[in-house]
């Protein structure tokens, strides 16, 4: 894991979006590796107020699937600094960096899910299940996951027989936790909808690149 982490702490209010606090650390050099470098100078970037550069290190690493990055990308688009104040694309990493595993993420979801019209919000998870349907037709063996949470906690009516597929896929292909996600997402499903939804589990397991060892 990256040991080079960048928090800026932010808060709503009436008068809109403001920086609180700044606080930087950067990996050990022994640790470094290209990633690494490009996130330490966006970090000393943030430390010498060159939000634009910056935005420009956290972008690719945030696109490469950076969960840290994708977080802290996001907040500075909520901020406004580095690229003028969006709502929308913060929403969209955070929500990425959320799915990602970064621990940070969901309460900068949660705030900013308040300040989002409904079909913007909607727009953005449009958006996230195209991306992580590219990546499971790729074989990345971490969408099926991001895909089953997206649609059980991010879509604003939450679709668990979709979930369920996707979270029944993952646990398939050998992610233990996706299993509770199963559970849960199944929980008052009727018998009926639960075997429907088994058997298309099983027709898109068979068509995708994870029915391949």
């Amino acid at each position: 894991m990256r040991l080079a982490w960048l928090i800026l702490c932010a808060g709503f209010s009436a008068a809109g979006l403001a920086a609180q606090e700044t606080t930087v650390t950067a990996a050990p050099p022994e640790q470094a590796n290209p990633a690494d470098e490009a996130f330490d100078q966006a970090v000393q970037a943030v430390r010498d107020k060159k939000f634009r550069r910056a935005v420009d290190l956290f972008l690719p690493l945030a696109q490469a699937g950076a969960a840290d990055a994708q977080y802290n990308l996001a907040v500075l688009l909520k901020l406004g600094r580095g690229r003028p104040q969006n709502y929308r694309d913060a929403y969209y990493w955070a929500a990425l960096s959320s799915l990602g595993g970064e621990t940070r993420a969901p309460e900068l979801v949660n705030g900013l899910q308040s300040a989002l019209p409904d079909k913007d919000r909607d727009a953005v998870v449009k958006q996230l299940q195209e991306l992580l349907a590219q990546q499971i037709t790729a074989g990345d063996d971490t969408a099926p996951e991001k895909l089953a949470r997206l649609y059980a906690d991010f879509a604003i009516k939450p679709d668990m027989e979709s979930a369920f597929i996707w979270f029944s896929i993952c646990y398939a292909i050998g992610k233990a936790d996706c299993e509770a996600g199963m559970a849960r997402t199944s929980d008052g499903m009727a018998a009926e909808t639960l075997i429907k939804v088994q058997a298309t589990a099983a027709e898109v397991f068979a068509e995708s690149a994870f029915a391949t060892p």
